[in-house]
């Protein structure tokens, strides 16, 4: 081009390592719910119910790969485009839940765990940036 505007490129690969953090989530309601018989009398239920899921997720690796250019002007200051490919990967990994229900004087708890996959996930990016050099 000229003495003050240059072009660069830039590609990288490797290994994407994947680790989703554990999720853990609890919710919890109470209800009051009132019933009438034919006679007019009332009866009255109350019921809670609790509900704890844990989610370990399995960890993963891909290939990886990243490819970019821009121009650079007065060899101090950088535009420049890049384009990011992390892999696609299935997410995997455990499951635990204890559901527990309050009704009346009636306590029933009931515990699960599973494996679960769900669909792949395939992060991609493309970052614009603008650098200074000092």
């Amino acid at each position: 081009m000229n003495e003050n505007i240059g072009l660069f490129g830039e590609a990288a690969m490797g290994f994407n390592i994947r680790k989703i953090t554990k999720l853990y989530e609890h919710y919890e309601y109470d209800r009051t719910y009132t019933y009438y018989d034919n006679y007019g009398y009332s009866y009255t239920i109350d019921y809670t119910y609790k509900r704890s899921n844990t989610y370990n997720y399995d960890m993963s690796s891909t290939f990886a790969f990243r490819i970019g250019g821009g121009l650079v002007f007065n060899n101090r200051f950088t535009l420049g485009l890049s384009y990011w490919n992390l892999g696609s990967a299935r997410i995997k990994g455990k499951y635990e839940s204890e559901r527990t229900s309050y009704n009346g004087d009636a306590v029933v708890t009931t515990k699960d765990k599973d494996k679960f996959k769900l669909k792949s996930l395939t992060p991609t990016m493309v970052m614009l940036r603008f650098g200074i050099s000092f």
